[in-house]
């Protein structure tokens, strides 16, 4: 069973954050966070990605799969990703993120319990 939602993460320059911001609203996605990022990727990996350098903005945005795809062709589009200093784009299915975080904060618990 495939979810319905995608985590969509956007790693860009400031610049392109804000035309990303721009296109997320546009297009009524309602959720979407901008954080300032500090990479440590080795030059190789930054040229490798088109990523420029390590200062960056992370994007985060919650939204349908029936747009996800559509989405991600339209960022590509207007940020110029994958060109160099563009960034990189990706969406991962909802449920693969949470089953990831809830084994984490089992761990964690677990931990926890022992200290008790």
């Amino acid at each position: 069973m495939s979810s319905a939602f995608r985590i969509l993460m956007l790693i860009t320059n400031p610049g392109p954050a804000a035309g990303a911001s721009e296109l997320l609203t546009a297009h009524n996605v309602p959720i979407h966070h901008q954080l300032n990022a500090i990479g440590t990727a080795s030059n190789e990996m930054i040229n490798i990605l088109g990523l420029g350098n390590t200062e960056k903005i992370l994007t985060i945005s919650f939204l349908p799969k029936r747009i996800a795809d559509d989405m991600l062709i339209s960022l590509y589009h207007k940020l110029r990703l994958g060109a160099v200093n563009g960034g990189i784009a990706f969406t991962l299915p909802l449920d693969a993120m949470t089953k990831h975080v809830h084994r984490i904060m089992q761990s964690v618990d677990e931990k926890n319990s022992e200290i008790e």
